[in-house]
């Protein structure tokens, strides 16, 4: 039996479904006009969390150890999120922001409370190969809306994927211990990280997330593209070209810590724009659940403290064409006293930005580089800062 050609069409008009699990050798195809939107009517679904192992009707389209699986056309994948799922998130969010974290713990103690409240997916692919999806917009997940974790050969292309800035924790795309995977032709305007690729929040024996391309994309509104924050199993080489960024809090961001770190890199970035982005460049071993840097010492000492198998290594952060302008900090480099940042490499740099770059712990060079300043100078070194001028 040929399972590389077993179609399913939906035609334009609205369909309402609750949770679908898809088999391998599916292709859906969404005509131009269909709206597939989840209802939780019968209350079937079931809240996901990236430290949990899959389940069922946990996304309103899954897969899960399956292979050939396409979803294309010009249709839309609804999550209805704003009436389901994201006022009680909302509520939530507000009580931590403000300190209170016993319903949180109450209702899930387990969870760590910067993953926010979870619920459902939109999509997600566990354990799959062969991975398409070409041309449809997903919109207004209840949480996360793209979900890769375990997969390989993994191509995204012409997807639109969009959702309120200020709805509670919908990442756009998100990565979990994946190989090869493909984003092109892509954009995501979304309330959280734009894309982030992570391999988990526990050493758990998953695999690194290594060999994943972003080309010829847009990230609006958002948090940017993450590498982070939960890398446990390592993340290795990931590659970003011709990528514009338009009004998100961060540009391309690493972000670990001492309780969920490992191997972290090469980073390559060639030739991506940025406009009124906080942040173009991002790098950080102190990541404690801010979307930006706001309320962070930048350049301040850190207290040595003795190394992990959690402790993070981030190794080769390779940028070459970066033109951004009106940011906050044109970049900050931060790593820890007992692992240091290193082969950060910086070129043909042009930034235009209130305050300069921000270093401590790290070890690397800027070249060709344009920093415009208002305030302050344009390379401020903290504490182990060796940022050498080329």
């Amino acid at each position: 039996m040929n399972l590389s050609n077993r179609p399913v069409v939906l035609g334009a008009g609205v369909w309402l479904s609750g949770p679908v699990m898809l088999r391998s050798g599916v292709t859906l195809r969404l005509e131009e006009g269909c709206v597939l939107r989840a209802t939780d009517a019968e209350k079937l679904f079931v809240p996901a969390y990236i430290g949990d192992a899959v389940k069922e009707h946990e996304a309103l389209l899954q897969a899960h150890n399956a292979e050939h699986i396409s979803i294309v056309g010009h249709g839309v994948i609804d999550g209805d999120g704003g009436s389901q799922w994201w006022p009680e998130a909302k509520e939530i969010r507000e009580a931590l922001k403000a300190g209170n974290t016993a319903l949180f713990h109450e209702r899930f103690p387990s969870v760590k409370t910067a993953n926010g409240m979870p619920r459902p997916w939109l999509v997600e692919f566990c354990q799959c190969q062969h991975v398409r999806l070409e041309g449809v917009t997903l919109k207004d997940s209840p949480m996360w809306t793209l979900v890769l974790r375990n997969c390989s050969e993994v191509l995204i292309d012409q997807v639109n994927v969009t959702a309120p800035i200020d709805s509670p924790n919908t990442d756009g795309i998100d990565i979990v211990s994946c190989h090869k995977v493909l984003i092109k032709n892509t954009t995501v305007f979304t309330g959280d990280d734009n894309i982030a690729i992570k391999s988990g929040i526990n050493q758990d024996g998953s695999d690194p997330s290594t060999d994943i391309e972003v080309v010829d994309s847009l990230m609006q509104a958002g948090h940017g593209l993450s590498i982070g924050s939960e890398t446990a199993n390592g993340i290795g080489t990931v590659r970003v070209k011709g990528v514009r960024f338009a009004e998100t809090e961060n540009g391309i961001r690493i972000k670990s810590a001492r309780d969920r770190g490992n191997m972290i890199g090469p980073l390559v970035v060639e030739n991506v724009v940025m406009h009124k982005v906080q942040t173009p460049i991002l790098v950080t071993c102190s990541y404690a659940g801010q979307s930006g840097v706001t309320g962070l010492s930048l350049v301040s000492e850190l207290e040595r403290e003795p190394t992990s198998p959690t402790t993070p290594y981030i190794k080769g952060v390779h940028i070459k064409g970066l033109k951004a302008t009106r940011a906050q900090y044109a970049a900050v480099l931060s790593g820890l006293p007992e692992s240091p940042v290193l082969e950060v490499e910086l070129e043909d740099l042009h930034i235009e930005s209130t305050y300069g770059v921000q270093a401590r712990y790290m070890q690397g060079s800027i070249a060709q580089a344009n920093i415009t300043v208002e305030q302050g100078e344009a390379i401020v070194r903290g504490p182990q800062a060796q940022l050498t001028m080329l």
